[in-house]
């Protein structure tokens, strides 16, 4: 085996088990549109509460879409933001 390709695996298996060290994100919007996942939750949670319907498994729900919500907004690879 090539040592380039031995470093491709070594660099893909770091990336996989999320090793990868991501120092800044940036999103479309700056800064406020980097808080819409949380806005998103807190909004989610307060909705749940209200109409108790609270369970561990709507907040996570909550959680996941926020999370995803967030992706559409990052600059960078989706793989930096999941990091």
């Amino acid at each position: 085996m090539k040592k380039s390709e031995k470093e491709k695996q070594h660099q893909a298996a770091n990336e996989a088990i999320g090793e990868q060290e991501v120092t800044t994100l940036r999103f479309y919007g700056g800064p406020f549109v980097a808080t819409i996942p949380l806005v998103f939750f807190i909004i989610w949670a307060i909705t749940l509460s209200v109409l108790q319907l609270v369970t561990e498994e709507a907040l996570v729900l909550g959680i996941v879409i926020g999370i995803a919500i967030g992706l559409f907004f990052c600059k960078l690879k989706w793989k930096n933001y999941a990091q």
